[in-house]
């Protein structure tokens, strides 16, 4: 084979129309024979994956194939990358644009590459030169529930270069390319595959600060254990996927997703894309990851955010109130022993960062004060202290928390009877969940469903189907001011006073209000929700209401939270009604993915007055 290529190579200029066609001929056949359109490395390449009409690939961009029908011809399009590559006069510049193919086809079929008229890419072979890549990374971004594109947090890889500064080395990253600022729009439009979606390549720091003081959101970055062969295969594909663009979907071809197919041509026998559900969450395809034993040790970045949160927890609340009139301006001078003195300055300075990081103050006002502040920590001449030198101790790791789907069984009993229940919940994580792993006071929950059996009906009725349920709860300090808020939407069955029948009720709701921390651990949070029902069997066939909510989360130890609540809502147009239900709620870890949660109420629904208790088995697969 080398033998014949290298007749060809004696003269570049000589078109596969004469001695190359046999040649083509020879190794297009000889690629049937050994079906490297089915291989591994060749799906992962092409990102193929199961479609409605068959197998197809996730790119959407023509330029990314050199067969008119390569987007669902994974064959096809193994024969014109062959023939560009062996032809440069039909396709120039096949190999600069696809050099992970070209490299992986030379070797299946044992090409001897410096006979061909190309040989390699160039401009590819320098940048990777001065790269010097010794390593790569998983990274993953909590969790922000501001923002609906980062609300199952985010994940991406770096690329680590020569510099020994984690932060110079290089992020690949994919997203949805957009302007809008709409997160209602942006849902909407992403659900449906409205964005186009784009791979880049940018330095790690930029990204290290949108997260850590924009989106004040942690970091946790995990090694991949990768050799220098397979992380060049990465990195060769990324060259690939340079200016093309894939439908983004918020759900199945997000982020995460379309990282798996880089991991996957890096090492093509994890077949990581076939192995999600139907829906793609982060965090799920972190533990996918870690489960084919790719992660290796991981490395925790808090968020400025969190620095500021843990310096103030060491220092006198009338150092930490300094602090704060330091960076805003309102004083010039710190007070105390030194010590105290160092470590206020030190919170000042972290506070500033972080105000500018968030653009709450513009770059003129921040320069000045921040170098103010600098200097006079730095006329002290201590060394820097413990809290400001050592980073916060890291939580729990996201990827050692439950599984994101689980099934609850359970049962209880009501005012005239007894009830069997059954749920289901495939994403993602709820308030009484065991929360390590978790954004403390955060809520995601799609498609739950509750099934009953009564005892006073003999029959099986939906209980509730939750389409979405999402709450943010933020404690306020005296840094930092978040809004709390919730929204959710979907079926609900509730008795009415007329005849104590159920009725299944259409719902939307949702608010806003404020959390504080009562006591170090706990949460308590009070809304003003407002609640939209369209309901079944009644006249009017609406109501509209509003009142307050308030939840209590108490962790009693490290398996065992209590959840106190209460809920006012007066229905004043349609429907009229005031609706109320107090009540607490428990949650025990029992271990594994197994966990016991019950509640005890009472309240009254459209006239109807009740008491209800439950207990439930939760099972996280």
């Amino acid at each position: 084979m080398t033998g014949v290529i290298g007749a060809v190579a004696a003269d570049p200029q000589q078109s596969a129309s004469t001695v190359g066609i046999p040649l083509l001929a020879g190794l297009i056949a000889r690629a049937d024979v050994l079906r490297l359109h089915e291989q591994p490395q060749w799906q992962a390449l092409l990102h193929l994956g199961s479609g409605w009409s068959g197998t197809v690939s996730r790119v959407d961009d023509p330029r990314f194939f050199l067969a008119v029908s390569g987007k669902y011809d994974a064959q096809s399009e193994l024969h014109a990358d062959l023939a560009a590559f062996i032809d440069p006069l039909a396709a120039p510049d096949a190999v600069r644009r696809f050099p992970a193919r070209f490299e992986w086809l030379c070797a299946q079929l044992g090409v001897d590459r410096a006979c061909l008229p190309v040989r390699e890419n160039a401009e590819f072979e320098a940048i990777l030169k001065e790269l010097a890549p010794r390593g790569a990374a998983l990274v993953f971004p909590s969790a922000f529930l501001s923002q609906p594109a980062s609300m199952f947090g985010h994940t991406l890889l770096i690329v680590h270069s020569g510099f020994k500064n984690a932060l110079l080395s290089q992020a690949v990253n994919y997203a949805a390319v957009t302007l809008e600022k709409n997160g209602m729009v942006f849902a909407f439009k992403g659900i449906f595959g409205l964005y186009p979606g784009f791979y880049s390549l940018m330095p790690y720091y930029q990204k290290v600060q949108e997260y850590t003081d924009l989106d004040q959101r942690d970091i946790w970055e995990y090694e991949l254990d990768f050799t220098d062969a397979e992380l060049r295969g990465l990195l060769l594909h990324v060259w690939e996927l340079r200016g093309v663009f894939t439908d983004y979907y918020f759900f199945d071809e997000n982020c995460s997703f379309n990282l798996l197919y880089l991991l996957d041509a890096a090492r093509p026998d994890m077949r990581l894309h076939e192995h999600t559900a139907p829906w793609v969450i982060p965090l799920d395809t972190v533990k996918l990851i870690e489960q084919q034993k790719l992660l290796r040790e991981a490395i925790y970045r808090p968020s400025r955010t969190t620095r500021v949160r843990h310096l103030a927890s060491r220092l006198p609340a009338e150092s930490v109130a300094e602090a704060r009139a330091l960076a805003r301006g309102s004083v010039t001078v710190a007070t105390g022993t030194q010590d105290i003195q160092a470590r206020t300055l030190d919170l000042a300075a972290a506070y500033l960062q972080s105000l500018r990081g968030r653009e709450v103050i513009a770059q003129a006002e921040y320069q000045p004060r921040l170098l103010a502040l600098l200097n006079a920590r730095s006329r002290l001449g201590l060394p820097p202290t413990r809290e400001a030198a050592d980073p916060p101790l890291p939580p729990a790791r996201p990827d050692r928390g439950h599984p994101s789907a689980r099934l609850s069984i359970g049962g209880g009993a009501q005012r005239d009877g007894g009830f069997a229940e059954v749920g289901i919940r495939p994403a993602y994580h709820d308030l009484r969940d065991p929360s390590a792993g978790f954004l403390p006071g955060s809520q995601i929950e799609f498609a739950n469903i509750v099934l009953r059996w009564y005892e006073h009906e003999q029959r099986v009725v939906l209980h509730r189907f939750d389409v979405v349920d999402l709450k943010s709860f933020a404690a306020v300090d005296r840094f930092y001011q978040p809004v709390s808020w919730e929204v959710g939407g979907g079926l609900l069955r509730e008795r009415t006073g007329d005849d104590g029948r159920g009725r299944t009720h259409a719902y939307l709701a949702g608010g806003a209000g404020l959390s504080a921390m009562p006591w170090p651990g706990a949460l308590a949070t009070l809304l003003i929700d407002g609640d939209i029902r369209v309901i079944q069997g009644r006249s009017p066939h609406y109501a509209v209401g509003l009142g307050p909510v308030a939840t209590v989360l108490v962790p009693v130890n490290q398996r065992v939270l209590l959840t106190p609540y209460g809920k006012l809502t007066r229905f004043a147009l349609g429907d009229t009604a005031t609706n109320y239900g107090f009540g607490v709620g428990a949650r025990a870890t029992l271990g594994g993915r197994l966990a016991l949660s019950g509640e005890v109420g009472a309240g009254r629904t459209w006239g109807y007055a009740n008491v209800e208790g439950t207990l439930r088995l939760n099972w996280f697969f």
